[in-house]
C-alpha cells in the first residue's frame, strides 16, 4: 500500500473545526482536492534538495502551517496552510520550469536520501520523471485555483 499526500481546499481560510467531516466531504468530491500519490516526497526533494527540511514556502508538502489533530489519524499530523501561505507557495511554484526540475532530478541522490518510494526513482524508464512532472503540474494547477483559500495537507 502506498502513501499519498492529500491537499484539500478550505474556501473560508479558517482551520477546520471538524477535520473528519472535511475529509469526508473532499472524498465525496464536495471540496476541491489534489492527491499526490507516490510523487509527494520526490517533489519535496526537487523543491528543497532535502528529504525533510527546506525553506518556506518550498517545504510546505512536508512542513509548515498549523498542525491539526484527528484522534484516529496515525499516518500523519494534518496541517493547515492559510491563504497567505498558499499564495506564497503558488507564487514560488510559478517560477519553476520543467528544465529546472529536470536539472534537480537525481535518482541516485534521491535513493541515497531515502526519498519515498526508494526503489522507484532508479528505474531505467521515464516513468519516475513523468510522474514527478505530472504531479508538479497537478499541484501547481490546484494551488492556482485556490487563491484566497486555505489548504489542509495530510498523508494517508
Amino acid at each position: 500500500m502506498s502513501i499519498a499526500a492529500i491537499l484539500i481546499a478550505i474556501p473560508d481560510n479558517e482551520p477546520p473545526a471538524n477535520l473528519e467531516a472535511l475529509i469526508a466531504a473532499a472524498e465525496e468530491g464536495e471540496l476541491p482536492s489534489c492527491i499526490l500519490e507516490t510523487a509527494w516526497h520526490g517533489l519535496h526533494w526537487l523543491f528543497t534538495g532535502t528529504a525533510d527540511g527546506g525553506d518556506e514556502p518550498w517545504c510546505y508538502l512536508l512542513k509548515g502551517g498549523t498542525e491539526m489533530t484527528i484522534e484516529d489519524m496515525v499516518e500523519s499530523v494534518p496541517r493547515f496552510l492559510d491563504r497567505h501561505q498558499v499564495d506564497a507557495w503558488h507564487q514560488a511554484l510559478q517560477s519553476v520550469t520543467e528544465t529546472t526540475l529536470a536539472q534537480r532530478f537525481d535518482p541516485e541522490a534521491m535513493a541515497a536520501a531515502h526519498i519515498y518510494p526508494t526503489s522507484f526513482w532508479s528505474r531505467s524508464d521515464q516513468e519516475p520523471w513523468q510522474l514527478l512532472w505530472q504531479s508538479y503540474s497537478d499541484l501547481r494547477d490546484f494551488l492556482a485555483n485556490q487563491q484566497g483559500a486555505g489548504v489542509l495537507i495530510y498523508f494517508a
